[in-house]
């Protein structure tokens, strides 16, 4: 039921801007991005993998239809019907089978048309229209603008727009917050573990020699006296070269011995020093990334040598050791072979789509699986262990930060570290360029890549003192349980708004406040 009447989208003055039949070569680095089906998830276009193009590019794949902030990007094959909104100041060009939906004001306001877009009777037009393929479902170009969507008054079109928006920014506000926590992390482990920072600030304050190889590391060291302002919001300050990492990043904001990365840009009261005092409060800094003086920087330090060593990695921290995955973990375990389930029939079942696409598990979308107890008592996840995708999308891994009744599939294989105290430092590791090469070095497969235990077992690594992957542990602990929160928060939010959307659309709701209103008057 609908108390708004129903209007074909070609009828209200919102038109279909279709997109060019070609796919352009990618490029590294570029402001310029190719949005594809792939990158538009719950409402929005997720960058993280997205293609980057060049300005010819871009120019000839915007000729016909260049997209505007607010413009409405739809699906029309495959995932038929999703739909992202394009955010302000993003320079972009759509990818083919997808199309753009554009209200010229008349009737629909540009910021409700993304909700009329949502939503069970949104699902029902596009049944109605739908081409159902062998291989592929579709939609075509000519259909789509005779959609019908609810047209309330443009000023309670754009309440609703408001209401849905509000929550939804504050999902998106998360999202953002947890890239940045998950930034600070790998910046701890950057400047630990591949810089060697305070190794370098310890040989600095003693007089001892730095190997060539990191001497413009300590160049950069010796001339930091006071931290640097923190990057802008949109990470622009984070020197990011986005392909050589997991999740379309870098592993790390700018390389080893080079420049000044994301950890350089963090004030020196990230640490523990300031021990829940504001920074201004702060006797002194014992920040992760090693600046500043004081007892705790001292204390810090102490953990870490003056001096280095030859090994099979290069130069080390003295006493500092190489070893192998598969040493620092028990015997690796292949996952559970069973059929996932939306309904709840068993415990949860972790995919490899579940862990590669972001840095972080979103729980509440991973299905079930049905599962004997027997079985359920082999495979299933404790705080602590840590997940690698064998096939498809071989080397992505997660680690299980909390304890949910949960068991992992066969594309996955389980390594459990024998000292706990080392999980997160692997977690990190688990992100680095280093740990990336030996991935892409080492899988096999022509069509189709993969790795098996065996090989995972025999990466090498570095090993740290156990005080000191404890220590990392105890930064980047918290950083990951205000993840979870956001996680959590979110998922209650997006209930929120889905459980809103279809009220709000059907004028129900905006009729009960009506009507609250006009007695509050009388």
């Amino acid at each position: 039921m609908c108390d708004f009447p129903l209007r074909r989208l070609c009828d209200a003055g919102v038109v279909l801007l279709d997109c060019e039949h070609a796919t352009p070569k990618p490029t590294e680095c570029s402001e310029y991005v190719y949005v594809a089906i792939p990158d538009l998830k719950d409402g929005r276009i997720d960058l993280a993998n997205a293609r980057r193009i060049t300005h010819e590019d871009f120019r000839q794949w915007t000729r016909k239809t260049k997209p505007q902030a607010d413009d409405i990007i739809m699906t029309r094959r495959g995932r038929v019907g999703d739909i992202a909104v394009v955010p302000e100041g993003l320079k972009c060009a759509i990818g083919q089978n997808l199309v753009i939906l554009r209200s010229d004001g008349s009737e629909v306001d540009q910021s409700y048309l993304r909700w009329a877009l949502r939503g069970s009777r949104y699902e029902t037009e596009v049944r109605k229209y739908l081409n159902v393929g062998a291989v592929f479902d579709s939609l075509n170009c000519r259909d789509i603008p005779l959609f019908e969507i609810p047209v309330p008054p443009i000023e309670k079109q754009r309440g609703i727009a408001h209401i849905l928006g509000t929550l939804d920014d504050k999902i998106e506000l998360n999202r953002r917050m947890n890239r940045t926590l998950e930034a600070i992390a790998r910046a701890i482990f950057k400047s630990w573990f591949i810089d060697f920072d305070p190794v370098i600030d310890n040989a600095l304050a003693s007089g001892k020699p730095i190997p060539e190889e990191l001497r413009k590391r300590a160049e950069i060291r010796a001339g930091q006296n006071q931290p640097s302002p923190p990057p802008s919001p949109n990470g622009r300050g984070w020197r990011e070269a986005r392909c050589d990492g997991p999740y379309g990043a870098s592993s790390f904001p700018s390389g080893r011995g080079g420049g000044e990365g994301v950890a350089d840009q963090f004030p020196s009261t990230l640490g523990r020093g300031a021990r829940g005092k504001g920074a201004s409060e702060a006797p002194h800094s014992s920040s992760p990334f090693g600046r500043g003086g004081g007892e705790g920087v001292a204390s810090y330090r102490d953990l870490f040598p003056d001096s280095f060593q030859d090994s099979s990695l290069g130069k080390i921290p003295e006493g500092w050791e190489v070893g192998t995955l598969g040493g620092l973990c028990e015997k690796p375990q292949y996952g559970y072979t069973e059929s996932a389930k939306e309904e709840p029939a068993g415990p949860r079942f972790l995919r490899i789509k579940d862990i590669n696409k972001q840095p972080w598990i979103e729980w509440e979308a991973v299905p079930y699986c049905e599962i004997d107890q027997a079985s359920y008592e082999k495979y299933k996840l404790v705080s602590g262990d840590i997940v690698v995708a064998r096939i498809a999308d071989p080397g992505h891994a997660a680690y299980i930060e909390e304890n949910v009744k949960a068991v992992f599939a066969s594309y996955l294989i389980r390594f459990r570290p024998t000292d706990p105290r080392y999980g997160r430092y692997i977690q990190y590791w688990q992100r680095t360029l280093a740990y990336w090469e030996l991935v892409r070095g080492r899988r096999s497969g022509s069509t189709r890549g993969n790795l098996n235990a065996r090989v995972l077992r025999e990466f090498p690594l570095l090993i740290p003192p156990v005080q000191v992957a404890e220590r990392f542990a105890e930064s980047a602990g918290p950083l990951r349980i205000l993840v979870q929160h956001n996680l959590d928060e979110s998922f209650v939010l997006a209930q929120a708004r889905d459980t809103l959307l279809p009220a709000l659309l059907g004028g129900q709701l905006l009729a009960r406040f009506d009507r609250q209103q006009r007695r509050g008057d009388e």
